[in-house]
């Protein structure tokens, strides 16, 4: 990551509500450049869509095999070759041909099976963890949103029970030089992610013999571009961890909605359109609040010129609440279905998992309004920092 901006919301005191500071930023500056931090700062609607939709501005370059491998260039070697063939952190032809594939794998037609899968799971599980059968307030994210998830994706990419949560497991130790270069690689994490590795293409050959009803099946027997080898390997490990880590937030903070804003709870049970209030939902707090892109020719926006090579900040969350593209954006319309959110994404690197994300989304909400009706907070949430998302969630009802 880049130098932060002044008005950087991402601390521990600002964490949990940055739109105050977003606000201030629309107002005052959309778009701008810092050059004594070398980077520019792109707050408004209009702007972060026009980023996101130029061809010429790339994803961040993935660290090189000597800072992955704290200083040894063939330890970190095999970790930036994974990361490089993730979708999210590539450009150019070979990432076209794998989104495509991934596209089709992640069709409503292939997972839309996965509307039951979710609703039944997430009755049972509210069940499970409401505070009169345990005789405590729950948490939403370790006892609802992420067991939905795990078990959402281990069976839509053919994995057996459980096996997600290994992967994470691995991968958390795997990749933390990504994040913190300054630790060091660990010892294990070579051994690590050769285990990851083994275990989806273990996976991959299981589907490899004929079509089936999995994503990874549409990857490997589908018709036009197909995902395979290391290529397929790589990206299913991003479903598996950041894809995750992102379904599991938006749920979260859905669920912190519903738990802080009893009238949005009244309209759901009131029967508005669950489609119409999952995207009002992703805009009023979506799962990703910032992205990163690098131009590598200039950018006209509005109010200033982003340069070539001048890494650019993308604040979705602030873009989300533009009020020159929303009406009152800091009031949950649940009437409206604002869909030119940028909750999932926009242009080239749009969410490929989009579909099944809305999927089990509507039915984890869908089950909180008919089985926790009373939904309210029981103390102040736990958020991590400095990327925002829910950690822990305490209700009842």
């Amino acid at each position: 990551m880049t130098a932060r901006p002044g008005f950087w919301p991402f601390t521990a005191d600002g964490i949990a509500d940055p739109f105050e500071g977003y606000a201030a930023e629309l107002a005052e500056h959309p778009a701008r450049r810092l050059p004594d931090l070398g980077v520019a700062v792109v707050t408004g609607h209009r702007g972060v869509t026009t980023v996101l939709r130029d061809s010429h501005a790339l994803v961040a370059a993935v660290p090189t095999a000597e800072q992955l491998g704290g200083g040894d260039r063939d330890a970190g070697a095999p970790l930036r070759d994974t990361l490089r063939r993730m979708l999210a952190l590539s450009d150019g032809e070979s990432r076209q041909r794998a989104r495509r594939a991934m596209q089709r794998a992640f069709a409503v037609d292939v997972v839309g099976r996965h509307r039951s899968i979710a609703r039944t799971l997430a009755e049972d599980l509210l069940v499970r963890c409401a505070p009169a059968h345990t005789g405590r307030p729950a948490d939403l994210v370790e006892e609802y949103t992420a067991p939905i998830v795990a078990t959402v994706l281990d069976d839509a990419l053919a994995l057996e029970p459980g096996q997600g949560d290994h992967i994470r497991a691995l991968w958390k130790v795997a990749s933390a030089t990504v994040d913190a270069p300054q630790d060091g690689l660990s010892p294990d994490a070579p051994r690590q992610l050769a285990e990851i590795r083994e275990t989806l293409l273990e996976a991959i050959d299981r589907c490899r013999p004929s079509p089936g009803p999995s994503a990874t099946h549409a990857m490997l027997h589908g018709e036009g571009d197909r995902a395979d080898g290391d290529e397929l390997v790589a990206n299913l490990i991003f479903v598996l961890t950041s894809g995750h880590r992102s379904l599991v937030q938006a749920m979260a903070l859905a669920a912190h909605t519903l738990a802080t804003q009893a009238d949005v709870m009244r309209r759901l049970g009131d029967g508005c359109s669950l489609d119409t209030a999952i995207e009002e939902l992703l805009r009023w707090d979506g799962p990703v609040h910032l992205v990163q892109r690098v131009p590598c020719e200039d950018i006209a926006l509005d109010t200033c010129t982003l340069r070539a090579g001048e890494p650019v900040m993308l604040f979705l969350g602030a873009a989300n609440r533009d009020p020159s593209c929303f009406a009152e954006p800091d009031v949950v319309d649940l009437g409206t279905g604002r869909r030119q959110h940028v909750a999932f994404g926009f242009g080239q690197h749009y969410c490929v998992g989009a579909t099944l994300a809305r999927i089990v989304l509507r039915e984890s909400v869908a089950a909180l309004a008919a089985g926790a009706p009373g939904l309210r907070l029981t103390r102040e949430p736990e958020w991590t920092v400095p990327r925002r998302g829910l950690r822990h969630l305490w209700v009842t009802w």
